[in-house]
């Protein structure tokens, strides 16, 4: 095997980027500030994964202030958090969507593949 074959000279384990030129550092985006913006802040509800890029002054002003339920009714609210406890996921009651109602009910337990009541190689 060679390692100095053309096929070697395109494999990469990862794509090429970009590099950011060494110091190039992000301005603060709050209005009227040229500080350097060494912290993230969330751009609001809806816009997830989207930040505003801070000073540390103007990030701790900004999340004092934050509120990500801003412009929800109560009842959104609460049906957001119930839904949190699931992890948003959708759930439905045992025994629902598949289940069966074979067992409830029955005087003697069902035994489809008479584990219990067969006899024993002893």
């Amino acid at each position: 095997m060679k390692l100095d074959s053309p096929l070697f000279n395109r494999i990469r384990v990862k794509p090429e980027q970009e590099q950011k030129p060494v110091g190039a550092v992000p301005v603060c985006q709050w209005p009227g500030c040229g500080c350097e913006a060494s912290h993230r802040a969330p751009k609001g509800r809806l816009r997830e994964n989207q930040y505003w890029r801070f000073c540390l002054e103007h990030v701790r002003e900004y999340n004092g202030s934050y509120n990500y339920f801003a412009g929800m009714s109560d009842e959104a609210v609460a049906r957001y958090q119930k839904d949190a406890v699931t992890g948003h996921r959708p759930t439905w009651k045992m025994g629902m969507n598949g289940g069966s109602d074979r067992f409830q009910g029955a005087e003697t337990p069902v035994d489809p593949f008479d584990v219990v009541g067969g006899e024993t190689d002893q």
